[in-house]
């Protein structure tokens, strides 16, 4: 069972709770006007298929992929899958930190993140954050977990948070980063071959 906290904040603890994987799905099935994600090690086919259906559904989507996990059997057929069936593959990159290529070891989606989107009050006014996100409000979901069944045995945490400014801190973050890998590891790209 998750604990819920003040302000529509949920922490989720495995092994102990087994609906990760279900409560992931809600919250990428909740993204309304933009997705964005980055994860090392991401096998889990319920991800990839969320991601597919609101990517095709017209959601403002892109994602990272740590390149080292990406070249693992299990990930990389999941990824040429992934690749041929969203709408606009380089969207999604697989690359490295740009500090001395090291691993890309965020886990973590945001949603809803444009300030294009007007928001009033603050994550207070709800008691869920099912309810932020349904209002359109950004959320953001990060922790230890990987996007993989192994990841729900292990000792492991998921933290959901609506916010604008941890979403927006979080997406420059990204943005800086896939830029860089755009700019500089073509190499890794495996979008034009799916």
């Amino acid at each position: 069972m998750p604990f819920r906290g003040t302000g529509a904040y949920e922490t989720h603890i495995t092994p102990q709770d087994q609906d990760v994987v279900q409560t992931q799905q809600r919250f990428i099935g909740l993204s309304r006007t933009s997705l964005r994600f980055s994860i090392y090690g991401a096998t889990l086919r319920s991800f990839f298929d969320t991601v597919i259906s609101q990517d095709q559904a017209g959601v403002n989507c892109k994602g990272l992929f740590d390149h080292t996990e990406s070249t693992t059997p299990a990930e990389h057929s999941e990824i040429l899958r992934f690749y041929s069936m969203v709408r606009n593959p380089s969207n999604y990159l697989i690359g490295t930190s740009p500090q001395a290529h090291q691993i890309l070891h965020f886990k973590g989606i945001w949603t809803n993140h444009s300030r294009d989107v007007p928001f009033t009050g603050s994550p207070m006014q709800f008691e869920t954050w099912e309810e932020a996100a349904a209002a359109g409000y950004p959320c953001t979901w990060s922790g230890s977990w990987n996007f993989s069944a192994s990841a729900s045995k292990q000792f492991n945490n998921v933290d959901i948070l609506p916010g604008f400014d941890r979403a927006k801190a979080i997406d420059d973050a990204f943005n800086t980063i896939f830029d860089w890998v755009a700019a500089n590891e073509p190499q890794y790209q495996v979008a034009k071959a799916a």
